[in-house]
């Protein structure tokens, strides 16, 4: 089956993803969506956070600067902060996976930041399978 080219262009990293993050406590996996235009959602395992939105910029031919939010909740539903992510990945030559390094702040309400940690991220491409 033929597998369209995604390693050309800022758009390369467009599409959606299977991540793993290691933090360095037991793995977290997720979906991330890039869009051609530069938005990032990002959906969470934990159910006290909301959908990550947020940009994504090219900073190389094949490297790129993420940054989004979740909104953070309480047990009782309350809103408590948020959470931030940046990440810097670099898009594999084939265009199907990505390797990189993250930094995470958790913010309370006025923006104060209550921790913070690093750690790795890798991604492989979701594609379209055929219909069997």
């Amino acid at each position: 089956m033929a597998q369209v080219d995604n390693t050309q262009g800022a758009a390369a990293i467009a599409g959606s993803w299977l991540v793993t993050t290691t933090d360095p406590t037991p793995s977290i996996v997720g979906i991330i969506s890039h869009t051609e235009d530069g938005v990032v959602i990002q959906a969470h395992p934990n159910p006290a956070l909301s959908a990550g939105h947020g940009a994504w910029v090219q900073t190389g031919e094949r490297d790129y600067l993420l940054t989004f939010l979740y909104l953070r909740r309480n047990a009782q539903g309350n809103l408590v902060g948020t959470q931030k992510v940046r990440r810097m990945v670099n898009l594999a030559e084939t265009g199907s996976s990505f390797t990189g390094s993250f930094q995470n702040e958790v913010l309370d309400l006025e923006g104060n930041v209550e921790r913070s940690g690093t750690g790795t991220v890798q991604g492989a491409r979701i594609v379209a399978e055929p219909f069997v």
